[in-house]
This record gives C-alpha cells, sequence and structure tokens, in this order.
C-alpha cells in the first residue's frame, strides 16, 4: 500500500522513490558500486508493462525489497524472456501499481534506461552489455516511413552540428549511448548498402565520442574510441569516412599527449592513401601534420605543409567550405586557426597575429572553445617575441572568462605550450609561477 496513508496502491513514482532510498543505502554501506542514478516512474513502468523483464541484481533486489516479496518469480522476473506466461504482465498483480505511462513515453523509457547502464563511463564502470541488448532488443528505433540507413545517417548529421556547442559530458553520454545502440540493433535482413551506411554512421559517432573523451580528459575510452571509429570506417569501404576519422585522430593527439612520433606517422601513411586532395579528411592531416611538424621544431617543413593545406583548401568544394556549423566540413576558419597555431609555435610573430585576426573575424560567437584556443596562440606570440608577463596575463584573462565546464584538454594542452615557451631567465617571475600554479589548479580540477 502507499506509504502516504492514502490506503490505495503504491504508485510507481513511489515505487521508484522507496528503490532509489534502497539503493542509496546500499551504496552508502559499500555493498554496491558505482553511485547509484535516480529512477522515476517511467523506469518502474518500463518493467511493469513487461517492456523489459530481467533487471539488474541490485535493481532486482530493490523491487523485492520495496514490494516486500521473497522471489523474483514473485515479480514475473524471468532471465529467459520466453518463459514468462503468455500475457502476463512483468510485475506480478499482487503488487498492485497504477499503469502508466503513455505510448509515446516508451522510447524515452529505454533512452533513460540505456543512459543508466553508460552513465558510468566516465568512472570507468564495466557496461553490461546483455542488459543493454535487452534494452534495445525489439524496439522500433526508426519512425514509420525512414529507412534505418537515413535514420542513422541523419543521427550523425545532427551530432556533427551539436559536437561543436554542446557541453562535453553530456555529448559524451548522449554519442555512448546511441553507439551502443546502434552496434546492438537486433541482426536484420539488410541490404550491402544499408549495412555500408550503417558502418558509415557508427565510424562518426565513435569518432565523435574519442573527440569528447580527448577533451574531458579520459584518455583510455578516447583511445578504444579512436580503434572503433577506424575499423568501422574501413567497413564503411567509403574513403572520405576513412580519411576524416583518421584526420580528427591526428589533431587531436596532439591535445591528449599522444607521441609526436605517432601523430607524424599517422599524418604521413593517411595522406599516402588519399586519392582525394579536395577532401576535408585531407585537410584535417595536413593541418595535423603541419602542426606537429611546428612541435618538433621542424619550421621549414611546418611552413611547406601550411602551403600544401592552403592549396588543399582551395580545391574544397563550396558546400564543405561554406558550412560553418558542422564539425564534418572545413569552413575558412579552420585554416586560419591552424595558420595562428602554426606560426604562433614556430615564432613568425606577424604572420601569426594576422591568423589570429582573421581567425576571430570568422568564428561564430557561440565557438567559445575555439576563439580562447586563439587567444592562448596570441598569448603564446607574446611569450615567445619577448612580452612575457604580457602573454601570462593576457592568457590568464581568457581563461578566467571561459565557463569552467569548457576549459577542458583542448583549452588547456594550449596554455601549456605557453607554460613551456617561458625562457629559463624569466620562469623565477612571480607572474610565471603564478601562471603555472594555476594552470596547475585548473588541470587537477579537469
Amino acid at each position: 500500500m502507499s506509504p502516504s496513508g492514502s490506503g490505495e496502491p503504491m504508485s510507481t513514482q513511489e515505487v521508484a522513490d522507496g528503490m532509489n532510498a534502497y539503493l542509496w543505502e546500499e551504496y552508502r554501506k559499500g555493498r554496491m558500486s558505482p553511485k547509484p542514478t535516480v529512477l522515476d516512474h517511467r523506469f518502474v513502468s518500463a518493467y511493469e508493462a513487461g517492456r523489459f523483464w530481467w533487471p539488474s541484481p541490485h535493481y532486482r533486489r530493490a523491487f523485492r525489497t520495496v514490494l516486500r516479496v521473497a522471489t523474483d518469480a514473485e515479480l514475473g522476473f524471468r532471465p529467459d524472456r520466453k518463459r514468462r506466461a503468455p500475457g502476463r504482465n512483468t510485475l506480478s498483480p499482487t503488487a498492485k501499481l497504477d499503469i502508466h505511462p503513455p505510448v509515446h513515453d516508451t522510447e524515452p523509457v529505454q533512452r533513460r534506461a540505456v543512459v543508466v547502464l553508460l552513465a558510468g563511463l566516465a568512472a570507468g564502470q564495466i557496461v553490461d552489455r546483455a542488459s543493454l541488448a535487452q534494452l534495445v532488443a525489439g524496439s522500433a528505433l526508426v519512425d514509420p516511413g525512414t529507412s534505418l540507413a537515413d535514420h542513422w545517417r541523419s543521427v550523425a548529421s545532427e551530432y556533427g552540428h551539436s559536437y561543436l556547442t554542446s557541453p562535453r559530458q553530456q555529448t559524451m553520454r548522449d554519442l555512448a549511448m546511441d553507439l551502443a545502440i546502434l552496434e546492438l540493433t537486433p541482426p536484420r535482413a539488410m541490404s550491402e548498402t544499408t549495412k555500408l551506411a550503417l558502418h558509415e554512421a557508427g565510424a562518426r559517432i565513435s569518432a565523435l565520442l574519442a573527440m569528447a573523451c580527448t577533451d574531458l580528459g579520459y584518455g583510455l575510452e578516447a583511445r578504444h574510441a579512436w580503434l572503433l571509429a577506424r575499423r568501422l570506417s574501413d567497413a564503411s569501404e567509403n574513403a572520405d569516412v576513412q580519411l576524416w576519422v583518421r584526420g580528427q585522430e591526428a589533431l587531436l593527439g596532439i591535445y591528449s599527449g599522444r607521441p609526436l612520433s605517432i601523430i607524424e606517422r599517422l599524418t604521413v601513411n593517411s595522406l599516402k592513401s588519399a586519392v582525394d586532395p579536395s577532401s576535408s579528411g585531407t585537410a584535417d592531416l595536413l593541418a595535423a601534420q603541419a602542426e606537429t611538424y611546428a612541435l618538433q621544431g621542424r619550421r621549414s617543413e611546418a611552413l611547406t605543409t601550411l602551403g600544401e593545406l592552403n592549396q588543399a583548401f582551395d580545391s574544397l568544394p563550396d558546400p564543405v567550405i561554406a558550412d560553418v556549423d558542422s564539425v564534418y566540413r572545413w569552413p575558412e576558419h579552420r585554416l586560419r586557426h591552424t595558420e595562428s597555431f602554426v606560426h604562433s609555435v614556430v615564432g613568425s610573430t606577424r604572420d601569426a597575429a594576422r591568423a589570429q585576426d582573421l581567425s576571430l573575424k570568422l568564428y561564430p560567437s557561440t565557438r567559445s572553445v575555439s576563439r580562447c584556443q586563439i587567444e592562448m596562440h596570441r598569448s603564446l606570440s607574446l611569450v615567445r617575441g619577448g612580452d612575457v608577463a604580457v602573454g601570462i596575463r593576457h592568457a590568464t584573462s581568457e581563461l578566467e572568462s571561459l565557463t569552467p565546464g569548457r576549459r577542458g584538454r583542448f583549452v588547456l594542452a594550449v596554455a601549456g605550450h605557453i607554460a613551456s615557451a617561458i625562457p629559463p631567465s624569466e620562469a623565477s617571475r612571480p607572474e610565471a609561477r603564478d601562471f603555472r600554479a594555476y594552470l596547475s589548479t585548473l588541470e587537477s580540477s579537469d
């Protein structure tokens, strides 16, 4: 009966509240890990309606405790769906719960349940793939009238736009969720064309997941996601996607601290196989190569590669250049961003300032992280040019103006180059010591 004293049966929300209290107490006493996710009425309703049929062990214990039954069988739970009695709800009628949600709530329940399973990604929790498979098995993932290929192309395209401005933590969870659903979609008869399209979508989603993990500092997860992205891009048989994945991996390797020799090898090998100079992936690889040469102190090679990048940019189709809101495209601000980085690192102060001014004019105001990176380049140029105190003050001011949630590896890695560029003779200055201490604080809270 309801704990409210109304004399009515427990509602699904009251069951969820009771389960939350039980799970929290189990976590507090060290009997379960990680920290439990808050449940609501939709989670309970999904089992009541027979949508799912075999909760994980701690959820089964919570159900039994709250509903005061001794066995899973009394609640209708079975490890094998086929063994349930025909027409019987998952929860026993003796539970006397109110019945909801409406039909249109079914997919949000499913997505919420998948999020529960994947929410431990950042904490290193192992995803229960068997349970995840149950959650997506038999579900209608595609709206009527939409092909499976078109659905996942649309999903990948939407992420290409939202990735640039959405919070990283939420983006990472959403990408992981959709990637898991895509991978665990029940086998079905499909054409070879559809299979290739799904591989392409999976490659893009995997790469974006790796990129989000890189910015958040989740190196292990990023490496696994890059491996998956490469495998799926190869399976897609789409040369443009293959180059884009490898180009992004090379570019982001600079921010994740991967050895420059490995990044160089990746760019060289990938460019050898590039047959289309008008590909955004080719531009990515050339940009990564130029930045790598600059960081290695190979000034002449870095500037030569910048020239090759400009030629590649001139050959890009208009749609690739015109779309400033998609991570899959290559608008002019990406060219100027690369020039800003390379010239700042090699000490070409005048060329760096020109590229920085152009970049800031071209970047949309919503691209706060990229704009902050450009300002970090400006600080790096100032420090290399001898204006150490001015460069440090500028970098500190820009970092403080950026929303804390945006200060990920993409910004802090560039700030680290500024700290490394401070000459030994200036290292004892109060500004230099304070800046290093500030970066250390940001790194520890990252």
